[in-house]
């Protein structure tokens, strides 16, 4: 965060769910799984490999948000959380945009059938070697039905297992290294 001129992120103690937190100094290495930033000055992040780091942003840029949702976190409804999570700011699902970062596609993302009751069957891509989750679809079919606009919504992303060497990849490399995903509200000099 210091080569880019910002203070050190806020962090979670991530725990797989949908809990949302207001990034303040006291809430730095609580449990949850997002941050909500409402003023310029703070910078918060999650850690994700193969979930999805989703950033949701407002219109005027005076409110942004970073999540992480790995399966479990998406099967609760993280999409949905983070745009409740500003409704309760004011910022209306409308007024919103949002984006994921790279994250398992459903073309690495082989899963087992257990998994089926978890998701609509809309999240799954039968393929002949298996059943593969598409966290990106059902991250934003959860955004829409949450209100936000299509043209507002970017979850296409690299794959963090055949996209590129340089993601971190769990699934891939079988080790515990993750990406930092960083969000502020501060402006980038001209």
């Amino acid at each position: 965060a210091a080569i880019l001129g910002l203070s050190a992120p806020l962090t979670l103690n991530q725990v797989h769910g949908t809990k949302i937190l207001p990034a303040t100094p006291e809430n730095d290495g609580l449990q949850g799984d997002g941050w909500i930033i409402d003023r310029p000055g703070v910078c918060a992040a999650v850690y994700a490999a193969d979930c999805v780091p989703l950033y949701l942003w407002s219109d005027d840029a005076k409110a942004a948000g970073v999540f992480h949702a790995g399966w479990r976190g998406t099967a609760a409804g993280m999409a949905k959380a983070a745009v409740a999570a500003f409704a309760r700011l004011g910022v209306s699902a409308a007024k919103l945009s949002a984006a994921a970062g790279p994250h398992i596609g459903a073309c690495c993302f082989k899963v087992g059938s257990e998994l089926e009751k978890d998701f609509a069957p809309y999240a799954f891509l039968r393929r002949d070697e298996g059943l593969h989750l598409d966290l990106a679809a059902v991250t934003r079919r959860q955004l829409l039905e949450a209100g936000l606009r299509s043209g507002s919504i970017v979850t296409d992303a690299p794959c963090t297992v055949c996209g590129c060497a340089d993601y971190f990849s769990f699934r891939r490399d079988k080790q515990d290294a993750r990406m930092l995903a960083l969000l502020s509200l501060e402006r980038w000099p001209s």
